[in-house]
């Protein structure tokens, strides 16, 4: 997606039709870039290089702070596009699924609630960080070690470059009960790319090779801390802490949700966490009858 220049071309396209006669519709296009192309199960590191050569002259142009980035981005790929929105192909999303043997689209109503609880909250906290910052006199300063991103005029037109998105997402929802669905739709949208993108991309087989050499990462990245994190979940003092959290009076939902969150800001890692809480916790959760559902949405 990244080297076809689909994601450019998206981005690009979603610009077009926001338009930037205003600092917080800046912000709020740069949200609605990211969101869509999480959702469409491109990574977030790959959404932050496209956005970068899209967002400095953005923000340049409509004087906008540009410490403020950090929070559209992150408000469109981190955080309901990532953990709420059903069908999200996230492996936040994943994990609970082959312990609790739930599906991706889980729960819906659940989800679009919370998702809309996180839409409303990103709406006011992003409009308050730009009130504040122009209240304060802030606006875009250069830097001088800014680095220019050059973008290629040769792109797919936005029907191609959507296409890999839509077939991923509709693969999960089509096929939700299926095992391993995401892996399928995620083979289904790499055929379609490599179709679809094969007149703008020069070396098919040296992008194949990053691409998979890039995916190791991660992989290693999150289970090295599930590792650490089940080791430290062993241990006595954590089983102390645990307890007493489970203790906690009011719904046994309360627990799981500040267990999870203990977890994540002990390792530092959000998918660590989640698969700690859904090896570890989530077992003797669904002992006391607890719905699974639930239980996958709050984890």
């Amino acid at each position: 997606m990244e080297a076809s220049g689909a994601t450019q071309t998206i981005a690009n396209s979603i610009l077009k039709v926001m338009g930037k006669d205003s600092p917080y519709k800046g912000l709020l296009t740069i949200t609605l870039i990211a969101s869509i192309l999480t959702y469409g199960g491109v990574s977030i590191f790959v959404v932050i290089f496209t956005l970068l050569p899209l967002s400095r002259p953005l923000f340049k142009e409509l004087n906008i702070n540009w410490a403020l980035f950090p929070i559209p981005v992150f408000w469109g790929a981190g955080t309901y596009t990532m953990t709420t929105l059903p069908g999200a192909p996230s492996i936040q999303n994943v994990i609970p699924t082959k312990v609790l043997g739930t599906s991706l689209t889980v729960a819906p109503v659940i989800s679009l609630a919370a998702s809309l609880t996180l839409l409303v909250f990103g709406l006011l906290y992003m409009a308050y960080c730009l009130k504040k910052s122009l209240a304060n006199g802030e606006n875009y300063s250069e830097e001088e070690d800014e680095t220019v991103v050059v973008v290629s005029d040769k792109t797919p037109n936005l029907f191609l470059s959507v296409l890999p998105l839509v077939s991923l997402i509709g693969t999960i929802f089509i096929m939700n009960k299926v095992p391993n669905v995401l892996a399928i739709g995620l083979l289904v949208s790499i055929l379609i790319s490599a179709l679809i993108f094969y007149p703008y991309l020069p070396n098919q087989k040296d992008i194949l090779n990053a691409a998979t050499t890039a995916s190791i990462v991660p992989a290693f990245a999150t289970s090295s801390t599930v590792a650490f994190g089940t080791v430290l979940t062993l241990s006595a003092g954590f089983a102390v802490i645990q307890e007493w959290i489970q203790q906690i009076p009011g719904s046994p939902l309360i627990s799981l949700s500040v267990s999870t969150a203990l977890v994540s800001g002990i390792i530092g890692s959000s998918s660590g966490a989640v698969g700690i809480a859904s090896s570890n916790f989530l077992p003797a959760y669904l002992e006391m009858g607890i719905n699974p559902e639930l239980l996958h949405q709050l984890s």
